[in-house]
């Protein structure tokens, strides 16, 4: 990864500090305890060596506890409590935590170590890399105007009008599911009907807790697939009342968007802790604990932009400063011309957010 403060490999200092690091992309693979997992890098799966988990002292992490304990005296939400406290635990595990990885840095011919800050959903660094990226899309939008359609899909709760229309109530984990489910469902029919339109979706949650999805697509939806998708998220998927379930709003090139990242952003801003900036500078309530952590728990995904505007978000690659062929922790052999890894320096680390700390 790459960054001006970040302490040279195989220096003293890299053992001290770790650098402004930039976000990584989660593996899907959880840890168990004593496995050293392998890493990703965007060539495939390669393991890269040794890392360990350290903590520093002095934590002053968001004080999430009198949220929790909000959530063990609420009748509705306690049932959330265990999942809660194992989720403000976690934060404040690894809040400080970094991780140290070692190799053969091939370039000088010596074993070498970097230092890099252990980053997740919640922290500052991955909230300033997903603004980056919708700093991208909102000058693509700027250069390529034409209709917007804001499509809102929301499922049954657990109030007495979802129990009346569904016949049972829905816990804010099943919303998750039910709304992943019917998105994956009417995902295929818009590209069906609206092949190659690019669209970006963001999950936020209500004010109960409850997920919701909202769905930019780059185009105006005409009227009867309109009908068409409020009737399948209704009576076929029975995710959402005909009423209440799917709303659509359309914006012609005429009406401007204030603007489209802040659009975006303060819906996706509810998944981050508050920082003080002007997209987190609203406390968490108890029941946006409650979203987050069962979002840590199931591993959700709360922000994805179709293939299309995956090319335009993407960030700019720097050419690689360091190559360097990670060892494990076995004996030591010289790598042979497939096994060699190039690997750029401060830019990007494969660790799951769920990784434990031990």
């Amino acid at each position: 990864m790459k960054g001006a403060t970040a302490p040279a490999p195989g220096t003293a200092d890299a053992d001290k500090e770790y650098a402004q690091a930039r976000p990584g992309e989660a593996s899907r693979r959880p840890c168990e305890a004593g496995w050293v997992p392998s890493l990703h890098l965007a060539s495939g799966r390669c393991p890269l060596g040794s890392y360990r988990l350290t903590h520093t002292e002095d934590e002053k992490g968001p004080s999430l506890l009198s949220l929790h304990r909000q959530v063990q005296r609420d009748r509705t939400l306690r049932k959330y409590a265990q999942i809660t406290w194992q989720y403000v635990t976690y934060l404040k595990q690894i809040e400080k935590a970094c991780f140290i990885i070692s190799g053969y840095d091939l370039q000088e011919n010596r074993s070498a170590t970097a230092v890099g800050q252990y980053i997740h959903r919640w922290t500052e660094v991955y909230r300033k890399r997903q603004l980056a990226r919708l700093y991208k899309l909102d000058d693509w939008w700027k250069e390529n105007k034409g209709p917007v359609t804001m499509l809102t899909l929301t499922t049954y709760q657990d109030g007495e009008y979802s129990r009346s229309m569904k016949g049972e109530a829905v816990s804010i984990e099943e919303s998750f599911e039910i709304l992943r489910d019917g998105w994956d469902k009417l995902s295929k029919i818009l590209r069906k009907y609206l092949p190659e339109v690019p669209y970006i979706w963001v999950v936020e949650p209500h004010k109960t807790g409850y997920p919701h999805r909202h769905v930019i697509l780059f185009t105006e939806v005409p009227p009867d697939l309109q009908d068409k998708i409020k009737r399948l998220w209704a009576e076929k998927y029975c995710a959402g009342s005909l009423d209440h379930g799917v709303d659509f709003t359309t914006r012609t090139p005429d009406e401007d968007i204030e603007c489209l990242r802040n659009y975006l952003m303060k819906y996706i801003a509810k998944g981050f802790i508050s920082t003080g900036s002007k997209f987190t500078e609203t406390p968490w309530t108890k029941e946006e604990l409650v979203y987050n952590a069962i979002i840590w728990k199931k591993k959700c995904r709360t922000f994805q932009p179709s293939r299309a505007l995956q090319t335009v978000m993407k960030k700019e690659k720097k050419e690689n400063d360091a190559v360097w062929w990670f060892q494990g922790e076995s004996e030591f052999e010289e790598p042979g011309t497939d096994e060699r890894v190039r690997y750029l320096m401060w830019e990007r680390f494969y660790i799951p957010d769920w990784l434990p700390f031990r």
